[in-house]
């Protein structure tokens, strides 16, 4: 086969639709390929935010596609040729080992303090529908004044219940305080370090509510998702007089929610 070697080599090379479709259908089958990962690629391509690394394509002893199916399908639907690594003569097997060493972080991706970074890789999550966000996600929303709200909100809280502190709570605040009115951003800043601070003399009745919710479960007992969603009532303004329900329709349409408010923040 033309990708064939006997020995371990590597060059640099301009790989074209056409190459990446002759590199393709060297493949055994060995790697499930992921739409949104091959998404992803495209729309960085398009935007030409695609960066040249040591990360390329890689080809057994026999001439098999063993790793970069991605990047290949990415070039094959743009038709946007990309230079890149091209190793050969590996061992059969290496697709065992590829990306099996520790993954980056999200605080690694866009160098932010860890508990900035857990909430900006929630957000990523919800905004683009991808569990594994990549750096230019997690950059977008850290970049935007999202990303500023949540540098100045573990500034100026701290929590002596992780409940509070979770990402789902975060993300819920500093969505109000980012797209709320003067009024509405007091409010729901307000009410999250109050709540952090277990200052129940600041608590709206909605904020007590929660709390008496709270304490009642287990620690750890509730989904992202869920308190995420509580979050999103509870620093509402126009909730503040009210008990905390959630509904499973509530819970199912948080995720479109949180999309909708993020799109609005990144389109301003």
């Amino acid at each position: 086969m033309k990708y064939a070697r006997s020995i371990h080599c590597a060059e640099v090379m301009v790989v074209t639709p056409e190459i990446a479709t002759e590199m393709l259908a060297t493949s055994t089958g060995n790697r499930k390929e992921h739409q949104s990962n091959i998404r992803f690629l495209c729309k960085a391509l398009r935007r030409y935010t695609f960066k040249f690394s040591g990360q390329g394509i890689t080809f057994d002893l026999h001439g098999h596609l063993r790793d970069g199916h991605h990047r290949l399908r990415s070039i094959q639907s743009t038709g946007i040729p990309v230079e890149l690594t091209v190793a050969m003569g590996c061992d059969e097997d290496i697709y065992l080992y590829l990306d099996s060493g520790d993954k980056r972080t999200a605080g690694d991706h866009i160098g932010c303090d860890r508990r900035v970074a857990e909430v900006v890789r929630l957000a990523a999550t919800k905004f683009y529908g991808d569990n594994r966000p990549q750096g230019d996600m997690l950059n977008e929303i850290h970049n935007s004044d999202l990303g500023y709200t949540l540098e100045m909100l573990i500034q100026h809280t701290g929590a002596r219940t992780r409940y509070y502190s979770s990402a789902g709570m975060k993300l819920a605040a500093a969505l109000h305080i980012t797209l709320g009115k003067e009024n509405e951003a007091e409010y729901a800043l307000d009410q999250y370090d109050a709540l952090c601070k277990l200052d129940h003399l600041r608590w709206s009745a909605i904020s007590g509510s929660l709390h008496k919710t709270v304490s009642r479960e287990k620690p750890g007992a509730t989904m992202t998702t869920t308190i995420l969603c509580r979050g999103l009532k509870v620093f509402d303004i126009k909730n503040k007089d009210k008990i905390l329900r959630v509904s499973p329709y509530d819970i199912e349409n948080t995720s479109a929610t949180v999309r909708d408010m993020i799109g609005t923040i990144l389109s301003g």
